[in-house]
């Protein structure tokens, strides 16, 4: 193998050629229309490098939001299809106590199927007399005086008080001063219902009686149903009574029809 020998005047001409090319580049350089181009040309590339770092960042955050959206909505899934089932299984317990209770009263030989006739509200308060609504029909329909009145076939609100050819008159149980016999539920406490106008009631228990939210007047019959529901109570600790405010579970003011009981 020989050395490759570089003798001065190889030295001296690369030199030469390494000072000629610094020079060109530095008058390119010098020119501003060159030197703008190149500027913008660096500038350009790091934009395009920054924006493809951002895309790639935006990218990875929305995968993350996704994978959190999903898991949100699975963990909603999985909640609503419990309450279903939970409401399902109470559906089918009360089908079940139902059928159980109409087989019994069946059993026993009594119904708790009524028969109603349906009769339109002619006149309702405010623009009827206080607390009394007028229904058509009267006795032409076999009206009489002392039939119950319902709402949705459920809800006893008054008794016929007065029947003509084509309609009657119905005293609601909440006329003021009106008295009505009833039994609280769940606590089984008999009570006397007083009317209060506007389709309020009260009602005096012993101070003693525990008062839940959810307690009702019902009637005192085997097919009870609901007359009027708790709203608050008012009572004095000195006295050995406290008196319950209730209301009738409709809004007498939009009767647009009612059914009566036929004896």
């Amino acid at each position: 193998m020989h050395n490759r020998q570089f003798s001065p005047s190889h030295s001296k001409a690369r030199t030469m050629r390494i000072s000629g090319a610094v020079i060109v580049l530095a008058l390119v350089f010098s020119i501003p229309v060159t030197r703008n181009a190149v500027r913008s040309s660096i500038h350009g590339v790091g934009m395009a490098i920054a924006r493809s770092t951002g895309a790639v960042g935006t990218w990875f955050g929305s995968i993350g939001t996704a994978i959190r959206f999903k898991s949100s909505l699975e963990a909603e899934n999985t909640d609503l299809k419990n309450k279903i089932s939970a409401l399902a299984s109470q559906n089918a317990m009360q089908s079940e106590l139902s059928s159980e209770n109409a087989d019994l009263k069946a059993t026993l030989g009594r119904s708790e199927h009524n028969t109603f006739t349906l009769a339109v509200v002619l006149e309702k308060p405010p623009h009827s007399m206080y607390d009394t609504i007028i229904i058509d029909g009267g006795s032409k329909v076999g009206f009489a005086v002392g039939q119950s009145v319902y709402t949705n076939g459920e809800t006893p609100i008054g008794t016929i008080t007065d029947v003509y050819p084509n309609s009657a008159l119905v005293k609601l149980f909440s006329t003021s001063g009106e008295k009505t016999e009833a039994r609280l539920s769940p606590s089984n406490i008999d009570v006397t219902l007083v009317g209060q106008g506007s389709g309020n009631f009260s009602a005096t228990v012993p101070h003693d009686l525990p008062i839940a939210n959810d307690i009702v007047a019902v009637t005192k019959e085997l097919n009870a149903h609901v007359i009027a529901q708790y709203q608050k109570v008012t009572s004095d600790p000195r006295d050995p009574f406290q008196t319950l405010l209730l209301s009738a579970p409709v809004n007498m003011n939009e009767l647009n029809f009612v059914e009566v009981k036929k004896n």
